[in-house]
């Protein structure tokens, strides 16, 4: 098959990770796999302080540029915007942000059957024009896959609209217990990010509650941006691969306080690492997170009850074990073969349809 996915960017984050994740898989399995992505047709880089503008987007393309951080043998396609002109035809073309649903919406039969990978409720967190924006895409003519539960529910129940399941796997080659133990000084791990949805102030709060009857645990936090505010941490910039598995190994809990997440990959990442999951309930998680057995789960925006889920795991090594283990054993049924092979099927499916 000839499948095109457009995505708003190539840096790290897990929605971006998930896509590249099928089309990497896709095309080893020998189909014609084009990421669009857009980029500027020049930019500027200073060299010994100086301005230099070079033409970003050729060059991309010319020298078929690919995202280090991740393995992609699909092809990818750097462009000025989702216009028609500059999109493959093909067999399939997948949306996988409300920002590209709109443009595959119109796109001529020859590009392909339309698909739209939704991996979030992006209303929840878009100005309120882009709300809009957002919502009205989910009532678009394009056959829709969603990556958890919560937002199968959502389609069905907000916008009487049918999808199909596909839970977005962890990379068990790249994520896996390397552990012999579990720290005496216990350490929490949390992903840093600036969207106020995130709920790091939440997550912080609820380790200096934790803090006060435990003053030997530590912080350590990663994320794609600089630090923001003061919290004694351990803090790792834009992690992958490899390194990311050994700051999950490094660690005891992780501690997910979103107010709501498509999946929340970091949280199944840290599991297949063999950390303790603290999280809140945020929709996503509960494809996984089961309270009481695969993980201890509180309402949003409730850093109080965080903070005394954390603290049951610092009373008691044996409760912290049990939950790591069921965690690790859970999200092991989630692969990418699997997943992969759901995908492929759902996509012959629709070009069968009529034939």
């Amino acid at each position: 098959m000839r499948i095109t996915f457009l995505t708003p960017h190539i840096n790290i984050s897990g929605g971006v990770k998930a896509v590249l994740g099928y089309a990497h898989r896709l095309a080893r399995r020998g189909h014609e796999v084009t990421v669009i992505c857009p980029q500027p047709i020049l930019a500027v880089v200073r060299i010994k302080g100086i301005p230099v503008v070079y033409p970003k987007r050729p060059l991309m393309n010319l020298l078929r540029v690919k995202p280090r951080w991740t393995d992609v043998a699909a092809q990818i396609r750097y462009v000025s915007s989702y216009a028609e002109k500059d999109i493959p035809d093909g067999d399939i073309v997948v949306a996988t942000a409300w920002q590209t649903a709109a443009y595959v919406k119109d796109y001529s039969p020859k590009k392909g059957r339309k698909f739209y990978l939704i991996q979030h409720y992006e209303a929840l967190f878009h100005s309120p024009n882009g709300e809009g924006k957002a919502d009205k895409t989910y009532t678009y003519p394009l056959r829709r896959i969603v990556i958890s539960t919560w937002l199968k529910e959502i389609m069905h129940g907000k916008f009487n609209a049918e999808a199909e399941l596909l839970i977005t796997p962890v990379d068990f080659d790249v994520f896996y217990p390397m552990r012999n133990g579990y720290n005496e000084k216990k350490r929490i791990c949390m992903l840093h990010h600036f969207y106020n949805w995130k709920g790091i102030d939440d997550g912080i709060k609820a380790f200096e509650i934790a803090k006060k009857k435990y003053p030997d645990i530590e912080l350590v936090m990663f994320g794609a941006h600089l630090k923001k505010g003061d919290v004694d941490s351990d803090y790792y910039r834009s992690p992958w691969g490899s390194r990311l598995n050994e700051i999950y190994n490094s660690c005891d809990i992780f501690l997910c306080p979103s107010w709501r997440e498509g999946l929340a990959m970091c949280s199944m990442e840290a599991m297949a690492c063999k950390c303790a999951l603290v999280t809140t309930n945020n929709g996503g998680c509960r494809d996984y997170a089961i309270h009481g057995r695969t993980a201890l789960v509180s309402p949003p925006k409730r850093p109080e009850e965080l903070a005394e889920n954390l603290i049951r795991l610092l009373e008691s090594e044996t409760l912290l074990k049990t939950i790591a283990e069921n965690g690790y054993q859970y999200v092991r049924q989630f692969t990418w073969d699997k997943t992969v092979n759901q995908m492929e099927e759902l996509f012959e499916a629709e070009l069968n349809k009529n034939k």
